[in-house]
């Protein structure tokens, strides 16, 4: 048996993987050598592993498993890959995992792919902190580079002409989506705990939207009866900035604000109205909403995304 050390399946050795003029996120595999340590735990290095070597450790890939399909990316966001793919998917996976990683992204998470070739497009699948179920998929197409989070919304992150995905548009795609969900799921709490978790159901559809591509969320309250829609838009620190009612996407209403209030609070299935104090329970309700970075999700987002500035300058 030789006593030369040899890499994972994914990883390259004695430069069997070899980039083209494309970006890292779309190289080219040519076919690997004999291989051994099927694992990275057998490794006598296991601790300090890492592939490639010249790059931060939070972008490399730090463990695997060739057997069981499972890779980790910065020692905490650990990959099942996509059901069938052969054993090189993680050699072109790894690029656009880091930039998955460096927005904050952790935990376990599924791959899928959705493509005729696995290293051309597939799908990552895991859960937030809170439980929110967040989607993203990646695509590489010749010039064009894409990766897509989605959740409550969809947000994109692409390039075209074979340059680099800016990694500032890859963190701004997550948190907007993120951030989206975490206003959902506070909305969804807040009127869970006034009426119940299955009183509005029938009730209301909840749709978030965003005021501008760098401004603060929106949401939308659709009846599942009814024609008569609730805009609500928040101000920088999650405050009320407006809330009124159109019929459809265009005509509005010119509802006052209280009276607003007092409908969205009829529609959710609180009791009472106006003399009741509903407008003022709303609001109350819908500021705490808006107080996203509050959220769990939001928190473990951002915190991720500071920790990757941080190893820059490691």
């Amino acid at each position: 048996m030789s006593s030369t050390p040899r890499q994972p399946a994914g990883a390259p050795v004695g430069g069997q993987f070899a980039a083209t003029a494309r970006t890292e996120a779309a190289v080219d595999l040519e076919a690997p050598g004999p291989l051994s340590y099927p694992r990275s735990c057998d490794r006598p290095d296991s601790d300090t592993w890492q592939y490639p070597a010249g790059v931060a450790r939070f972008d490399a890939l730090t463990a695997y498993d060739d057997q069981a399909g499972t890779y980790t990316i910065g020692d905490d966001l650990h990959i099942k890959a996509p059901p069938g793919a052969n054993t090189y998917w993680i050699g072109a996976a790894r690029s656009p995992l880091a930039q998955m990683h460096r927005a904050g992204l952790t935990g376990h998470a599924a791959a899928y792919g959705t493509g005729w070739r696995d290293e051309e497009g597939w799908r990552l699948d895991l859960s937030t902190p809170s439980g929110q179920h967040l989607a993203v998929e990646t695509r590489s197409d010749h010039s064009y580079q894409a990766i897509l989070f989605s959740g409550q919304l969809s947000a994109v992150a692409e390039s075209r002409d074979y340059t680099p995905i800016s990694q500032d548009t890859v963190d701004a795609a997550a948190l907007r989506v993120v951030t989206a969900g975490a206003l959902i799921h506070g909305w969804r709490t807040q009127v869970e705990a006034a009426v119940g978790d299955q009183a509005w159901k029938s009730r209301v559809v909840f749709v978030p939207s965003f005021q501008a591509p760098d401004g603060p969320p929106a949401m939308t309250i659709r009846p599942q009866v009814g024609q008569v829609d609730t805009h609500v838009t928040f101000g920088p620190a999650g405050e009320v900035a407006t809330i009124r009612e159109s019929r459809g996407l265009d005509r509005d209403l010119g509802t006052p604000r209280e009276l607003a209030l007092a409908n969205l609070g009829r529609r959710i299935g609180l009791p009472g109205g106006r003399r009741a104090g509903v407008p003022a329970q709303v609001e109350a309700m819908l500021t705490v909403t808006g107080a996203t970075d509050t959220h769990p999700d939001v928190i473990w987002l951002k915190a991720n995304q500071a920790r990757a500035r941080e190893a820059e300058h490691l």
